[in-house]
């Protein structure tokens, strides 16, 4: 089955009345394939862009940086439709000085485009934004150059974005500081001395108060210290009278 594409002008006799069509026809079989199949990956392509869960973004580093392209889930992370990023640049959207950075990481992955001979280098961006309700929205970006869409296009021009929402990582990073810290306020000020080992018996935990027990200096407090080295430490001191390092190491076991 092929298909044919028809281009005709009518013909006038000399009298010039209508006598008939001169055409000519053309087999454009290819071609109309060739663009059902270019319109099914780009059918293709857009529902990927639009079903993953993380933000997609692109910006026309020849147009100022203007945003090309945001998918349907930056829109639901912003709070705001599409059509309110796209054209627009980081400093219609953003503070000044958050504007000026992410322009700063756009270079940056533009450089690394560049010096890698045209193939993407990939810039990582963390970013802190205040959201509608008085929060904080904390994204990681993974921002990477690309060239045009076509062969041969030169040098990158758009500056691809994956951005991430890590806003309860976040908080769970700070909760677990929050916690270590207060670990080691009570390890601080607890009147024993602790110490914890590992399998290896390596050094885990040790407070300042049994350092101070056994007259050892600080750096032996370090995590991955070895137990011998700091039975050995305190027998040196003569803390240990008729004992050696080996008896009381088997002793722990």
């Amino acid at each position: 089955e092929r298909t044919l594409s028809f281009t005709a002008k009518p013909v006038l006799d000399a009298a010039g009345a209508f006598a008939g069509f001169r055409g000519v026809a053309s087999d454009v079989t290819e071609r109309v394939k060739a663009e059902a199949e270019l319109a099914r990956t780009k059918a293709f392509l857009d529902a990927v862009v639009e079903n993953v869960p993380a933000v997609l973004f692109a910006k026309d580093m020849e147009d100022d940086g203007r945003y090309v392209l945001l998918n349907r889930a930056g829109e639901r992370l912003l709070g705001c439709p599409r059509a309110a990023v796209v054209g627009k640049t980081d400093r219609d959207l953003f503070a000044p000085d958050e504007a000026e950075r992410f322009a700063a990481n756009d270079r940056r992955a533009l450089g690394a485009a560049a010096e890698g001979g045209g193939d993407a280098g990939c810039i990582l961006e963390e970013a802190a934004l205040a959201v509608g309700d008085g929060g904080v929205l904390h994204l990681s970006t993974k921002k990477l150059a690309l060239a045009g869409p076509s062969p041969g296009a030169g040098p990158a021009r758009y500056v691809l974005g994956i951005s991430e929402d890590v806003t309860e990582r976040k908080r769970d990073e700070e909760r677990l500081r929050e916690q270590h810290r207060r670990l080691d306020a009570a390890l601080t000020h607890m009147s024993h001395g602790l110490a914890m080992f590992d399998a290896g018996r390596r050094l885990v935990v040790c407070n300042r108060r049994l350092l101070e027990m056994y007259g050892l200096p600080d750096e032996l407090g370090a995590c991955g210290t070895p137990m011998r080295a700091l039975v050995e430490a305190s027998v040196a001191r003569g803390n240990h009278p008729d004992l050696s390092a080996d008896l009381i190491i088997a002793d722990c076991e």
